[in-house]
């Protein structure tokens, strides 16, 4: 990507009507669920790309090439309560990695360490044997801790291994130095199915949608290459804001949206490492930024001995052999095109928040290779905020025990 420019967007969402971006049946069959703290990328893409469309920003042929040769890549909004006042998506507000966790008595987000685990793997033990060491020692270490406080604060003894409880894939933002897990205001909308012969209610018909409060706050990231079909369109839009319509029930009011993007420059201390060494393998975890999985043929969750490819567009920059998963959530996308009238590939995939070990070896030369942002990708799914990661060699969440 040497002297191919790359504009870096923030696109802040917020809801304007209740909104139900629904994933799976809950409770009886009755409730549809809203998948809450974050919108999938695929989501937001369709969004703003059929809101581009009607607004005259980009026409039909120019999605059509840019869906045949995507050269953008979109990651998924992550909840931004309205108390962040500067919000910077996976820079003070991310997902929650596999290996965190928190105590029920404290808001604050620990984490069992990835620089301690990659030290041991560095030693030459196995991940398994790395991380049983890790998680023993650390819940050895939090149980002295509490015990011998509660000498002095009964309280403490709550902050014990016992009462620790993981928060993977959870959104957490930065308040100061330390992390704390946020979610977003939920109501349930009830509703009753029309039987269409009489014109009334359905008898035993009733249903329900979770939805997102008016109010509620999202935001992500957008990569453009400078060769993308949507360049022009985001660079007009870039410094302002268009509505969008986002999840089910657009009919009955709901979804309706208001999307603003700027322009931005990646500060210092976003999630990822931001240099990718060259010269021999190294150890390192693979975080997902978004929901990741590889083609095998059909989509599915990647999994120990995957060859993984990371890369900025087209520009390769390293192999990674899958070791193990750290967090075996699984998501599944299932989706309907507005544009296209059909429906879009199941998917199932890690969801975000997991972690890979994996062996890291440099492309070919040896040099290293600066990027312009610490989030890679492995596909071109990536344009639908999919497999998009970041490489770990150090934790982002402080407070290691």
């Amino acid at each position: 990507m040497k002297g191919m420019r790359v504009l870096t967007l923030r696109y802040v969402i917020n809801l304007m009507s209740p909104t139900a971006v629904t994933s799976t049946h809950g409770y009886r069959g009755m409730t549809y669920t809203t998948v809450s703290d974050y919108l999938l990328g695929s989501v937001v893409r369709g969004a703003l790309l059929t809101a581009m469309l009607n607004e005259g920003l980009i026409t039909e042929e120019s999605l059509t090439r840019e869906a045949r040769r995507p050269r953008h890549y979109v990651t998924p909004a992550l909840y931004a309560p309205h108390d962040l006042s500067d919000v910077i998506p996976f820079g003070n507000v991310a997902f929650a990695h596999a290996l965190s966790y928190k105590f029920k008595v404290r808001d604050e987000v620990l984490s069992f360490g990835i620089g301690k685990l990659l030290e041991r793997l560095r030693s030459g033990k196995g991940v398994l044997d790395a991380l049983s060491e890790l998680i023993f020692e650390t819940s050895i270490s939090l149980d002295v801790r509490a015990y011998s406080g509660a000498l002095k604060d009964q309280a403490s003894v709550f902050a014990c291994s016992a009462e620790a409880r993981g928060v993977s894939g959870s959104t957490i933002v930065r308040d100061g130095g330390a992390w704390r897990v946020v979610k977003p205001p939920k109501g349930i909308y009830v509703e009753n199915a029309v039987e269409r012969s009489r014109g009334s209610a359905a008898h035993g018909a009733l249903y329900a949608y979770e939805y997102l409060e008016p109010g509620s706050r999202f935001a992500g990231l957008i990569f453009v290459r400078e060769d993308s079909e949507l360049r022009d369109a985001v660079s007009t839009l870039a410094g302002s804001c268009i509505n969008v319509r986002i999840g089910r029930g657009l009919g009955r009011g709901f979804g309706i949206a208001r999307l603003c993007l700027n322009e931005l420059t990646l500060p210092e201390g976003m999630v990822g490492e931001q240099l990718i060494r060259g010269g021999g393998e190294e150890h390192v975890v693979i975080y997902s930024a978004s929901p990741t999985f590889t083609l095998d043929p059909g989509p599915r969750p990647v999994k120990e001995g995957d060859e993984v490819t990371l890369k900025v567009f087209d520009n390769v920059l390293a192999e990674a052999k899958v070791l193990a998963v750290i967090g075996r959530s699984v998501i599944k996308h299932y989706g309907w095109s507005y544009r296209t009238g059909l429906p879009k590939l199941p998917i199932k995939a890690l969801a975000p928040g997991t972690l890979l070990v994996a062996k890291l070896r440099a492309k070919a030369g040896g040099s290293s290779t600066h990027l312009e942002t610490p989030l890679v990708i492995t596909d071109e799914f990536s344009s639908q905020g999919f497999n998009i990661v970041a490489v770990l060699t150090k934790d982002f969440i402080g407070g290691e025990a």
